[in-house]
């Protein structure tokens, strides 16, 4: 019986061009690409948009020698000294340096981070040293000074372009495991809930294509966003109930979150507080964060602090 594989990883790009990404980004992965010469660096950015698969598919081009590490499961500095060390110190037989993805790189150990610094220069001859990770600030000063980050950040302006692009490859994988959808607006809801993770897109789409067809049960996962209850936490100053409001809410996509907040504000907070929260919800919006939850609960408790409440 021939090995099934995920969605995920069976239509992952096999090419820089394939990848879903903003243009400045995509343009400075082709000039690796073409220069051949791939640098130590930091990829920076959401889960699931795309930092893994980049490597991946520049290793690909490249036929470079690729050993992937999740910094989640293998962060201690044992792994350091014997599965890095092992393949950093050994001459590819492909022509090139070897390159080793350090995927979550932000969980490792303070020691496994410090050995690795070693590691990175020790081996450069040899190898290529890039690590994935959600919040920048959990690389130590001393990796991040010999691996220049490159922050995964979608502009406003080209989002809804990105949008369709992925659309478009959502469409084309539907089609090819022969998958029917009742309306395709339902895509465009669940796409626009969840851009840009990638990844948990494709993961839920298969997940809800058993039955041969995508169906409305998918907008359960697209549901609206009730902010009553939020509203009543900030109101009476509960910051824990917020915090549990945040967490409980994470699934839905950020700024759509912050989008039923703006809505929602003449019906609950004096006019003269209204431009205050407005601008403190366009600081959180659209930015390039590590940790949406904490971007989440910083705004709404400076709205909790700086705004008066009806």
């Amino acid at each position: 019986m021939a090995y099934e594989y995920l969605w995920v990883e069976k239509y992952s790009p096999k090419t820089v061009e394939e990848c879903i990404l903003p243009a400045a980004i995509k343009k400075q992965f082709i000039d690796i690409r073409n220069s051949e010469k791939v640098p130590n660096m930091i990829l920076a950015g959401p889960k699931g948009g795309g930092k893994t698969s980049i490597c991946r598919a520049l290793a690909n081009e490249l036929d470079r020698d690729l050993m992937i590490i999740n910094g989640s499961d293998e962060r201690t500095i044992d792994v350091i000294r014997n599965k890095v060390k092992n393949y950093a110190s050994t001459v590819s037989l492909n022509p090139g340096k070897k390159i080793l993805l350090i995927d979550e790189g932000d969980n490792l150990t303070h020691d496994a981070q410090l050995a690795l610094r070693g590691c990175i220069e020790e081996f450069q001859r040899n190898c290529t040293f890039v690590f994935t990770c959600n919040n920048i600030n959990g690389i130590h000063e001393a990796i991040q000074s010999r691996c220049p980050p490159v922050i995964f950040k979608v502009p406003s302006t080209e989002r809804s372009v990105l949008m369709a692009e992925l659309y478009q490859r959502v469409l084309s994988i539907l089609e090819a495991e022969r998958i029917g959808c009742e309306d395709n607006r339902i895509l465009v809801k669940f796409i626009t809930k969840h851009f840009p993770d990638f990844r948990k897109i494709i993961h839920l789409l298969e997940t809800h294509s058993k039955s041969g067809v995508i169906g409305t049960n998918l907008l359960a996962q697209v549901s609206d966003v009730n902010v009553s209850t939020l509203f009543k936490c900030l109101k009476e100053r509960r910051f824990n109930d917020v915090r549990k409001w945040v967490v409980e809410n994470l699934d839905n996509e950020p700024n759509s979150i912050l989008r039923r907040v703006y809505d929602g504000l003449d019906n609950v907070m004096e006019q003269s507080s209204i431009p205050a929260a407005i601008l403190i919800i366009h600081d959180h919006m659209n930015t390039s964060v590590a940790d949406n939850e904490i971007n989440l609960v910083a705004c709404f408790i400076k709205m909790m602090v700086d705004c008066e409440w009806l």
